[in-house]
């Protein structure tokens, strides 16, 4: 078996499955959508997983979700909506993200989520809503986003979030909704190089605590 694409989809009844921790997953290579609307399900895992490339959609909606995850995620190039929709999710990650290009939307939805991140992100391009309502979400984010393209609703919805962001955004092109509804966050970011950008459609839209000076950003485009 190479393939885990959807096993347990919409098994809204499971909640533990016996002996998985000792399945031999060494030559799997996807898990898409595995667990996805797993509703009960909430089993700590350590599958082998350093051969798996994609884990779009994982664990998406699987609400009742909070366990320890032990993966080796280096050979891993997406993680598009992991985590979409797990809403008590709040477990430590220190995933192994150095190969990773697609965040889009990890996190959205996590309304519990408020963990510390120490990803790789060198090789991500698409950011865009990866903390898209995660209303609990709060902290400093060190991210090297200098491959990053799309950054669009990346913290809509963040209603605490209001840390420092020193990114590297000479190759995004679109910051659409970028803050819409974050309604804590005013820090500076001037620094943001926009030279690239495209689409600044609603980034700005009811974030009522936002006064900052964005300084002399390049909008040509």
């Amino acid at each position: 078996v190479t393939n885990l694409d959807g096993l347990f989809v919409d098994c809204t009844s499971l909640t533990t499955i016996n002996n998985i921790n000792s399945w031999d997953t060494s030559a799997i290579t996807s898990m898409n959508a595995m667990f996805q609307g797993c509703t009960a399900f909430n089993q700590s895992l350590s599958f082998n997983t350093s051969a798996v490339t994609s884990m779009n959609e994982m664990f998406l909606n699987a609400t009742n979700f909070n366990s320890a995850l032990t993966f080796n995620t280096s050979s891993v190039t997406s993680m598009n909506n992991m985590f979409f929709g797990c809403s008590v999710f709040n477990s430590a990650l220190t995933f192994n993200t150095s190969a990773v290009l697609n965040m889009g939307s990890m996190f959205s939805g996590c309304s519990a989520f408020n963990q510390p991140l120490s990803f790789n992100t060198a090789a991500v391009t698409s950011m865009a809503g990866m903390f898209n309502n995660a209303t609990a979400f709060n902290q400093p984010l060190s991210f090297d986003t200098s491959s990053v393209t799309d950054m669009s609703s990346m913290f809509r919805a963040c209603s605490v979030f209001n840390q420092p962001l020193t990114f590297d955004t000479s190759a995004v092109t679109t910051m659409g909704r970028m803050f819409r509804d974050a309604t804590a966050f005013n820090q500076n970011i001037s620094s943001f190089n926009t030279g690239a950008v495209t689409d600044m459609y609603q980034m700005f839209r009811d974030a009522p605590a936002f006064n900052q000076n964005i300084g002399t950003w390049n909008v040509a485009n």
